[in-house]
């Protein structure tokens, strides 16, 4: 942007990289907004109206080495819809530490007429001969730091083959010397443990037994004991710090060297051998079963629809000592939903339905234009709200306009300073409205976009379902084959009956993530997702009884009688009394059960008898027909001919007939 295009409408964007950080009061993170307030006070001076403050952009305790930061991506988001047209930064480090990522974030400001401006580095581009200079000296910063880096490496290499330890904690048992740096002192305190992990393990020859009994002895006693579990106390008996070795870990191979170590040990060689041949034993031991580690294909993506919680993989054994898998809350769901449902069953559902959608057009074709349907009335929705904005923005401006002219004819300082002071706030609320018409023509733009691009999107999505699955079926225990099946999905949720999926939008380029939009229904116009492809997966009955919201529902608020749920859900009346009882249900009924078969005429709900109009229509008619001096025989006759149903579905008998005007 040039300095002769106008007010620029100027952004800070502010990072730490630690927690650490960002919790002190007064520190990097106030020192980096008040040098950017100084220096955007400095350029207004020199430069009338240069620019005004509109927003910082603040990432607290987040990495730079990309992109995915919650702050950062709101920022490029307001620079696309033009909110802000200038984003000032201290330090280069603080936009970016790779030169890729930096050349992106330049070409979409670039794209978007927005300017970068770099306090410490001397960038900014807000002109194209300074937009050059910023491109050179960015590929010099980025050579500076691979030199660094590999400065770094060698040296660190180096002292690591003298034995000395580089850096972050020392172990458990060890302290570091003050006064020779890389050396590591014994902890008496600490050691005692140590030599109870190992001797423990060699006694019991179990983690989880060496875990229970360090725990009862020793957890409290230090900061450093406070949370032990199974790999912490597998990573003491792993480390060959224990008996002085430094192991040199090289990034591009497995392997690692080892030397020396500049401390003392504390485990004698000869057991820590002997812990590392009994590790391996059990290993052995454990792959000799055929026992793999189960993999949780959908953990992390797969949430709770109630709730919202993640679900996390558990496991569990039943009463004949069969382990089960579950996708589990961490307790139970607050909202009554499905505590857990087994982990087989969730992936043959997702599975069989990406695998339906891949290869039946037809069916794709019909969740298409579901979604085409949905993206048309959010679009409605959208234009309505503007109408009503612009709308709004006439009628302030009318409100505005008398003001002014009202202004004009009164001469009291005291109603003068009134009226001034209701003007600045219709124009406040001028403003907000465009900005929230800019948020909504932003929205509209996108949505039309994703109508216009979503005419044949059944190859490109089966091609990508199908390599996913490829991938998760012939290596289902690497990392990047599940992140190629989660990046499918932009949501995949868990609700009392079914499972709601909705997969990732697809454009020309590809993969990308679904588009937020804003909400017209939301006052503060907050982010929604929406999704051109949904679909919902249908739980297995047996899975709905044991939701506590869906019972509720039926029991409570439909007030169905528990034999009707038993029907409905197409399980057993046993079944259902043995889930309300489960999750805390209480009956309506008095608690006693009935006795015999249902009396013809009746229903049998909440464990009493109610009246059945049908029935007792019948009723009335066998009792009239025996006024008239019919025979129990011609009754039943009558109503054979009839085609009247019996309680049971059979043939009237003359004993039928008399039982019912007996008990009548």
């Amino acid at each position: 942007m040039s300095e002769t295009e106008g007010i620029r409408k100027v952004a800070f964007y502010i990072r730490v990289s630690t927690e650490r950080q960002a919790k002190v009061e007064e520190g990097s993170l106030k020192n980096q907004e008040q040098m950017l307030h100084t220096e955007l006070k400095r350029r207004n001076e020199q430069h009338t109206d240069w620019g005004v403050y509109v927003e910082s952009y603040v990432d607290e305790g987040i990495s730079g080495k990309d992109t995915n930061r919650p702050a950062f991506q709101r920022m490029l988001r307001d620079i696309e819809i033009g909110k802000i047209n200038a984003v000032m930064f201290t330090e280069l480090s603080r936009l970016s530490r790779s030169l890729k990522d930096f050349l992106n974030i330049f070409e979409f400001a670039q794209k978007h007429k927005c300017g970068l401006i770099c306090l410490k580095t001397e960038i900014d581009t807000t002109s194209p001969y300074k937009s050059l200079i910023t491109k050179i000296l960015m590929i010099f910063a980025e050579f500076e730091r691979e030199m660094t880096s590999r400065r770094t490496a060698i040296n660190a290499y180096e002292r690591s083959r003298r034995g000395l330890a580089n850096g972050g904690i020392a172990p458990l048992g060890y302290k570091r010397d003050k006064h020779k740096k890389g050396h590591l002192l014994i902890d008496d305190r600490e050691r005692r443990c140590v030599d109870e992990i190992f001797t423990t393990y060699l006694k019991e020859k179990s983690i989880k037994k060496t875990v229970d009994y360090i725990k009862q002895k020793y957890q409290g006693q230090s900061h450093r004991l406070k949370n032990i579990t199974r790999s912490k106390i597998y990573t003491i008996l792993t480390n060959k710090t224990y008996i002085a070795v430094r192991e040199i870990r090289k990034r591009d191979k497995r392997e690692s060297e080892e030397v020396a170590a500049a401390w003392k040990p504390i485990i004698e060689t000869e057991t820590f051998s002997r812990v590392q041949s009994l590790l391996k034993k059990n290993k052995d031991r454990f792959h000799a079963h055929g026992l793999q580690r189960y993999v949780y294909v959908f953990s992390g993506v797969f949430r709770c629809g109630l709730c919202g919680e993640k679900l996390q993989g558990k496991s569990a054994y039943s009463n004949i000592s069969k382990k089960h898998y579950y996708y589990s809350h961490k307790s139970t769901c607050p909202n009554g939903g499905l505590n857990r449902i087994d982990a087989g069953l969730v992936h043959k559902l997702v599975f069989d339905w990406l695998r339906d959608i891949s290869e039946n057009g037809e069916r794709f074709k019909q969740l298409q234009e579901q979604g085409k349907v949905r993206l048309r009335k959010e679009l409605a929705l959208l234009h309505t709200e503007r109408t009503n904005l612009e709308n709004g923005a006439e009628d302030i401006n009318s409100q505005i306009e008398a003001r002014i002219r009202e202004l004009i004819k009164i001469d009291s300082e005291v109603v003068r300073k009134t009226i001034e002071q209701s003007i600045e706030k219709l124009k406040e609320q001028n403003r907000e409205i465009k900005e929230k018409r800019v948020y909504v023509d932003h929205t509209i733009k996108h949505l039309e976009e994703l109508l216009n691009e979503s005419n044949d999107l059944f190859k490109p999505y089966s091609e990508l379902i199908q390599e996913a699955l490829t991938k998760i079926q012939s290596n289902n225990t690497s990392y990047k084959s599940r992140a190629a099946l989660h990046n499918l999905f932009a949501t995949l949720t868990l609700h009392p009956t079914h499972i709601k999926t909705a997969l990732s939008g697809i454009n020309r380029k590809g993969l990308v993530s679904t588009v937020f939009v804003v909400s017209p229904s939301n006052k503060q116009y907050t982010n929604k997702r929406i999704n051109l492809i949904e679909d919902s997966i249908t739980l297995p009955e047996i899975l709905k009884v044991r939701s506590k919201s869906f019972l509720m529902n039926l029991y409570s608020k439909e007030k169905l009688s528990v034999r009707e749920i038993a029907k409905l859900t197409r399980t057993s009346h046993s079944t259902i009394l043995l889930a309300l009882s489960k999750i805390g249900i209480p009956l309506n009924g008095n608690g006693h059960k009935r006795k015999g078969q249902i009396p013809f005429g009746f229903d049998y709900r909440d464990y009493r008898l109610i009246r059945k109009k049908e029935e007792q229509e019948v009723i009335r008619m066998i009792r009239q027909y025996r006024v008239n001096g019919l025979s129990l025989r011609k009754i039943a006759d009558e109503l054979n001919q009839k085609l009247i149903p019996t309680k049971n579905c059979g043939i009237w008998q003359a004993n039928t007939v008399r039982k019912i005007l007996e008990r009548n």
